[in-house]
């Protein structure tokens, strides 16, 4: 997919459709990343999360990668810092280096993929993270009972739509996530829901090994 298109208007279009719902799930636990040192930055967009993160972090260095050149023009536009590396590149064939980041964070972004495609690039991304590496994963969700989980599957599907007609999006439903991160080896230790559960941002860590 690619968002260049609707990178100049997507936090005009963020605010129409969910107001500050999808900002306050981002950055929930971004308190949690105040003494991380280097930090893997997936599909941030427009850089809304990288900015806060930088007032909240004065040491961290970051590599953010993105497919969007509009996205990463935006989100340069919201910061000058020399700690942040930009990277128009697809990380699925990125060549990362070996356990640098002792946080990942990819926001709104494991939706890109079906659970397949995602447990495969879970696995790739461990390779780069340290052990007690602090993984931040918010995305859409479906809630377990009805009439939510309905609501939350046509929503879902709206917006798939959109984003297949606007970036060229080939999936179509949300990616078992949850299940591909443990499937990974990492441990689910903080989870926090918005919106009715439709909106959820959660923090992983890896499980050790005995």
């Amino acid at each position: 997919m690619n968002c260049d298109r609707i990178a100049p208007y997507y936090k005009l279009l963020e605010s129409l459709t969910f107001g500050n719902c999808l900002e306050r799930t981002r950055t929930h636990f971004l308190p949690h990343l105040q003494t991380k040192q280097r930090i893997l930055l997936l599909g941030d967009g427009d850089g809304r999360f990288l900015a806060q993160f930088l007032l909240l972090n004065p040491t961290a260095t970051i590599d953010s990668y993105d497919l969007s050149a509009g996205m990463i023009h935006q989100a340069k536009s919201r910061t000058t810092s020399p700690r942040v590396h930009f990277h128009h590149q697809d990380i699925t064939t990125a060549v990362l280096p070996h356990q640098a980041y002792d946080a990942i964070v990819a926001n709104f972004f494991f939706d890109c993929f079906d659970t397949s495609q995602l447990t495969t690039l879970i696995l790739s991304l461990k390779q780069s993270a340290q052990p007690a590496c602090l993984w931040l994963i918010s995305d859409f969700a479906i809630p377990a009972t009805q009439p939510l989980k309905l609501m939350a599957t046509l929503l879902t599907r709206f917006l798939y739509l959109c984003f297949a007609l606007t970036t060229g999006l080939k999936q179509r439903q949300l990616p078992k996530y949850h299940q591909a991160l443990q499937k990974s080896g990492l441990s689910l230790t903080h989870r926090e829901d918005f919106l009715s559960a439709i909106l959820t941002t959660r923090l992983y860590r890896h499980t050790l090994e005995l």
